[in-house]
């Protein structure tokens, strides 16, 4: 039985001036309860239980907690100062307090290995931006902490021994994991966009930044002049009268309506290893994850500007529809992928080749490719273009998935998008 506890102090000049310092602490413990003698459960080689709490930090920008002016030209061309950041002097980091527990095992005469974590975790004071009232005299907004926001996931690798031989071994392994979020309390806000366009908000009762939006149901167009003669909505319902599924109404008098989160919420990996004669080592991985929504701004672009077909020929209505109140959504497709990440190889070669060939003590030479072809999307399914090419839904226009996804409190587009390079190497490590 191993238990571990702690405690960490952070002063930081980004703080507050009237923020002193912070305080975290942390216990760990763990178990190896196959070691102890009554433990006698059958098919069970090892297992070990595992426990930990503790608190961190994120400390807010350099500069946010402090009243900050930028140099320009005053009256006459004489040097002047004009307000640049209201800064705030109650600033202080962001704090989440986690829980963590699982436990790993060994089965099956050490044929199977697993390890399982599950986490809990709660983010207070969080740092967003507030809107400044411009009669304080400084433009854009304050950094404040406000709010409270709850998270969890899971994660699972496992660990397959099938086949073990002096010659031949095959190890099967996956890694799979999923998590999520709620904001619990936003202070004194209804909502805060997030990223440009405000398609990402942070709602009451909805995940970090999730994707809001228009969503149009039927349209009708002056096939003349493309001007759109009638449009319905979504009138939204359930939280907050945001989700879909509620009663066509005039786009008009629509809400933003709740398309989905802009961040991954599992995330999948699988690999095959073989070896071959104790000293050849193949090795092949398929990985991905899902579970959000992308937006090429490349596309929006396009109908904006007028210069995709749709928008020339006058001949889609829901575009038009949605080029007048929400353009983003033109550009939008469910994000997730699998793709053939990796294939690898390593020789190592025997000390008596090693020293034949390159007079060295050892030497492995490994050859491997990444990033090869694409298996699967979110948007295309099994039917996806080997190299990542997709179809967004609306108006059928084509991108690539960027396989990048929304990061923490980020939520954006992407543009002039190419998937990811192909690529192979080539390595020789000797040791002399």
């Amino acid at each position: 039985l191993f238990v571990t506890a702690a405690v960490r102090g952070d002063n930081n000049s980004a703080f507050g001036s009237q923020y002193k310092a912070a305080y975290y602490p942390k216990i760990s413990a763990a178990w190896v309860l196959s070691e102890e003698p009554f433990f006698k459960v059958k098919h069970v080689n090892e297992l070990r239980l595992r426990f930990a709490y503790g608190a961190a930090g994120t400390q807010p920008g350099t500069f946010d907690a402090t009243r900050t002016y930028s140099p320009d030209v005053g009256y006459k061309d004489q040097p002047a100062l004009v307000p640049n950041a209201i800064g705030n002097p109650t600033l202080q980091p962001e704090r989440s307090t986690e829980l963590e527990s699982g436990f790993e095992a060994s089965v099956f005469g050490n044929r199977l290995e697993l390890i399982y974590s599950h986490y809990s975790r709660v983010i207070t004071n969080a740092i967003v931006n507030e809107p400044v009232p411009p009669s304080n005299g400084f433009p854009g907004n304050q950094v404040v902490n406000i709010g409270k926001v709850d998270a969890w996931g899971d994660e699972l690798s496992a660990t397959f021994h099938a086949v073990r031989g002096h010659n031949f071994s095959w190890d099967v392994g996956t890694q799979l994991s999923d998590n999520a979020n709620q904001i619990k309390n936003l202070g004194p806000f209804k909502f805060l966009t997030v990223g440009q366009g405000g398609q990402g908000q942070n709602r009451l009762g909805f995940s970090i930044a999730d994707v809001f939006m228009y969503k149009v149901l039927s349209a009708t167009i002056n096939p003349t002049t493309g001007a759109v003669l009638t449009s319905t909505c979504d009138g939204g319902t359930g939280t907050g009268g945001l989700q879909q599924g509620g009663a066509p109404v005039a786009c008009s008098s629509a809400p933003r309506v709740l398309w989905g989160h802009s961040q991954p919420s599992w995330q999948a990996g699988l690999n095959n290893t073989f070896t071959l004669w104790q000293d050849l080592r193949l090795s092949v991985r398929i990985e991905g994850n899902g579970g959000d929504w992308n937006d090429n701004t490349e596309i929006r672009a396009l109908h904006n500007l007028g210069l995709s077909m749709p928008v020339i020929l006058h001949n889609d209505p829901m575009v038009q529809a949605y080029r007048a109140i929400d353009p983003d959504a033109t550009g939008t497709f469910l994000g997730g992928f699998l793709r053939l990440r990796e294939v690898s190889g390593a020789y190592t070669m025997s000390p008596r080749l090693a020293r034949t060939v390159f007079r060295a003590n050892a030497a492995t030479v490994s050859v491997g490719a990444r990033n090869l072809v694409m298996l699967w999307t979110a948007a295309n399914g099994w039917n996806t273009r080997r190299d990542g090419q997709i179809t967004v839904p609306i108006a059928g226009m084509k991108a690539w998935d960027p396989e990048q996804r929304g990061v923490g409190q980020l939520s954006g587009g992407y543009q002039t998008i190419l998937p990811p390079t192909a690529n192979a190497t080539l390595t020789f490590r000797l040791t002399y």
